[in-house]
């Protein structure tokens, strides 16, 4: 097993202060002023804190935390962090995470610490970002795992925590390519999804290109995705259609799948139903839920194809196969269209087509609303 090295280069507190276990990186609090504050200054606080001021709470608790001009008090600082949290400032959620880290005022508890850390890195805390990165490194409060480790690390360098700097590069000197452009797709994801960091869909945009550019077919068709969905400004359809087609060649099936879309929006000149079905097509061949969905739909239409029920049961059953739990509606509806002997020798077509695929993998792709 690998030595557990120091993370960070510059840290707030020094390890006697904390009493720390040798190798381990302390979770990150926000500077102190390195001064006791005076009587002035912690009435301003005390009163800006009393009137709701949550970045005045956040400096009221810490001031409590470190026993900056009031006795060191860890309950006053807590309910005071408490206040400003609940107004979903990022700091203050940092500061109790780092409270539960140590036992500060609470009872000790790692699992606590990191649940705090969450929130605070949702609201836009670096800090806490490196924190949680340290939490995967050491494995405090949850399993160790170094990929989600160094994603966490280029969260908060790029949210502007310097002391991630030093933990970025051990990450890359630690890890081959294939876990750094794993951490460049799971770090897009966080920022494309805005449920674990803040929504930016540009941040995950440099990091999708960041792995398309590697040649990861995931990231180029994410990419693209994000073109043709307009979360990207201005839309580049021609870019989109070049890493779609260029994944789709290497028999990726978004890929595929991302070309039908172009064609059935529009996005490459006149709208083709034949041209959409013919990539739909393909991508359903490969094993791609989504695709069969589609094309499933497209039967039951007519869209693009000859009305064919028996079909559209056929694509709708296997989508479903295939995890796209979408097409259960759909599949309901269809069945009280056909009479019993056809669903039964449709699910038998299906469950042989399945057999015969069963090698195939379903990825999928950001969904558009066929």
């Amino acid at each position: 097993m690998k030595l557990r090295v120091l993370l960070a280069a510059a840290l707030i507190f020094s390890t006697n202060d904390l009493n720390l276990a040798a190798g381990q990186a302390p979770p990150q609090t926000l500077p102190s002023q390195h001064r006791v504050r005076t009587a002035g200054e912690i009435s301003d606080l005390v009163a800006n804190a009393a009137a709701g001021d949550a970045k005045a709470q956040t400096a009221l608790g810490r001031a409590y935390a470190e026993g900056s001009g009031v006795p060191q008090d860890f309950q006053q600082a807590l309910q005071w962090y408490l206040k400003a949290a609940n107004q979903g400032n990022g700091e203050a959620e940092n500061e109790i995470g780092i409270l539960y880290r140590y036992g500060n005022g609470v009872e000790k508890s790692k699992e606590e610490a990191l649940n705090w850390y969450r929130k605070a890195a949702h609201h836009g805390s670096a800090a806490a970002m490196f924190n949680i990165g340290v939490a995967y490194y050491n494995g405090d409060g949850i399993f160790v795992d170094d990929t989600k480790s160094y994603t966490w690390f280029l969260a908060a360098q790029e949210a502007g925590d310097l002391s991630a700097n030093d933990a970025v590069q051990r990450s890359e000197r630690e890890r081959d390519s294939l876990r750094q452009i794993d951490a460049y797709l799971d770090l897009a994801e966080m920022y494309r999804v805005g449920q674990e960091l803040p929504k930016n869909e540009a941040a995950a945009a440099k990091r999708y290109r960041k792995a398309a550019d590697t040649g990861n077919l995931s990231a180029q068709v994410h990419l693209a995705a994000m073109m043709i969905l307009g979360q990207l400004n201005p839309p580049d359809y021609a870019q989109a259609r070049r890493w779609c087609e260029s994944a789709a060649k290497k028999n990726y099936s978004p890929g595929a799948f991302c070309m039908g879309l172009l064609y059935r929006n529009g996005a490459l000149g006149p709208a083709s139903e034949a041209e959409a079905v013919k990539w739909f097509s393909r991508a359903a061949e490969l094993g791609n839920g989504s695709a069969m969905l589609y094309l499933g739909r497209d039967f039951w239409k007519g869209d693009g194809l000859k009305l064919d029920k028996e079909k559209a049961y056929e694509w709708l059953l296997l989508a479903r196969s295939a995890g796209n739990l979408e097409a259960n509606a759909d599949i309901e509806a269809i069945h009280k269209e056909l009479t019993p002997s056809q669903v039964k020798k449709v699910e038998q077509k299906a469950m042989k087509w399945s057999r015969e695929h069963s090698r195939l993998a379903t990825p999928t792709v950001m969904q558009l609303t066929p």
